[in-house]
């Protein structure tokens, strides 16, 4: 129901950016909503700058507002991509919610989470 004179907050907008990305490690930042919309604007992207690349994959979440269970889901297929290719994977800076819902979902075993990157680097042994 619209109210009259209200206008309507358009969705967040939802990106990727590159943090540090070498021989060593893919360490990438989310910005914003992984709901459907948020996730489908960055699933190639994502997929093609993560698992594919056959490195450790360091996401930082910080910026994440929301996850739903499509965007749980983009992130449990990126880490069983690395543990197949045999790379670490690590969530780093996860929102209270954010870890709420993963925690609630069981998903807390198949998506680790720490606090720094400092903590994620040396969890996969990087300098």
């Amino acid at each position: 129901m619209n109210t009259p004179g209200a206008q309507s907050q358009p969705a967040p907008r939802t990106s990727i950016h590159d943090v540090r990305v070498d021989d060593h490690v893919t360490h990438i930042a989310i910005v914003g909503d992984l709901g459907i919309d948020g996730c489908q604007a960055i699933e190639l992207a994502f997929s093609t700058s993560t698992a594919a690349r056959r490195r450790p994959v360091v996401i930082d979440v910080r910026g994440v507002t929301f996850v739903s269970s499509y965007g749980l889901g983009v992130l449990v297929a990126c880490a069983k991509a690395c543990a197949v290719r045999h790379v670490g994977f690590v969530l780093v800076g996860t929102p209270p919610k954010v870890a709420e819902t993963i925690r609630l979902s069981r998903l807390d075993g198949v998506l680790p989470t720490v606090a720094t990157e400092a903590e994620a680097y040396a969890r996969l042994g990087i300098g």
